[in-house]
């Protein structure tokens, strides 16, 4: 085996692996587009305070894929939320418990089928 490869034992199979594997992650700056680190995504916009949209590299087979995020966000009453989902996008939005506000920083991961 070489770094990088999945040795499947057991009678598992090569979907039912891949399955349980994020299609794509990111962790950004919740004050602007800058990316600290990703796999397949292409870009995130930010087009107003607490508002994002990521756009995934390899769309989903559906808009049925599940998402699972993480924020680093200050005060009390703080919310982070998608707004929408796409095959190849997210939006999401955060807030301050009295408005829209930026995140110091957002995690988010997909979960489903290409």
């Amino acid at each position: 085996a070489t770094t990088g490869d999945v040795t499947v034992r057991e009678g598992s199979t090569y979907p039912s692996v891949t399955k349980g594997i994020a299609k794509f992650w990111v962790k950004y700056d919740g004050a602007s587009t800058t990316m600290n680190d990703s796999y397949n995504v292409d870009s995130v916009s930010h087009p107003g305070n607490g508002d994002h949209t990521i756009t995934i590299t390899t769309d989903f087979n559906s808009a049925h894929w599940c998402a699972t995020m993480a924020a680093r966000t200050a005060g009390t009453g703080s919310d982070i939320r998608v707004e929408t989902m796409a095959v190849g996008s997210l939006r999401v939005l955060s807030g301050d418990g009295s408005g829209a506000a930026d995140s110091t920083y957002e995690c988010i991961a997909g979960f489903g089928e290409h």
